[in-house]
């Protein structure tokens, strides 16, 4: 998210390096000893950045989500995302304050940005760790937590075994 700014009022596209655009989440169950982690690869960015403002979307593709067990992954996309009428998760910022940081410097961040996720816009917020790298590119941990049922995902049940409504989301990449 961060990029070397100049004073100039000129967005400047944000890309990311797709070898590192990850994104993956955590759901615990009830009991609270299961714990389903999946993760996607890939993340589409529509980002710029004007001064030291960033704005766009970052765009996740449900169907690239893997939770290690093929039935579940279906139950997943299919049931509860259902993928087909909602196909991806997007995040988008608006004027994002990130600071100029030099090489080896981090910055820790709160900010607020709206989830778009099975047909409902909600404001999540998010915590982000930005690091400047050499070469003037970022690496960025953000994180998240989302309510399953305020974006009218029914919660998942299994042999009695019920998800909680709460899931937590990280999304990882470098900039280019």
């Amino acid at each position: 998210l961060g990029i070397s700014f100049s004073l100039v009022a000129i967005a400047v596209p944000v890309e990311l390096n797709p070898a590192t655009a990850k994104t993956s989440f955590v759901a615990v169950g009830k009991p609270a000893m299961l714990r389903i982690h999946g993760e996607s690869e890939g993340i589409t960015s529509k980002l710029d950045a004007d001064k030291q403002l960033v704005s766009g979307t970052l765009t996740v593709h449900l169907e690239s989500f893997k939770t290690g067990i093929e039935t579940r992954d279906g139950h997943m996309k299919e049931k509860y995302l259902e993928i087909a009428k909602y196909p991806d998760a997007v995040l988008t910022l608006k004027d994002v304050s990130v600071a100029d940081l030099k090489p080896g410097a981090k910055k820790d961040m709160n900010f607020k940005a709206k989830l778009t996720l099975h047909g409902e816009n909600k404001d999540v917020d998010v915590k982000a760790n930005i690091e400047a790298m050499a070469g003037g590119t970022y690496k960025v941990h953000a994180t998240s937590n989302i309510t399953l049922s305020e974006f009218k995902i029914d919660i998942p049940t299994y042999a009695g075994i019920k998800v909680a409504d709460s899931v937590e989301f990280e999304v990882n990449f470098q900039t280019k």
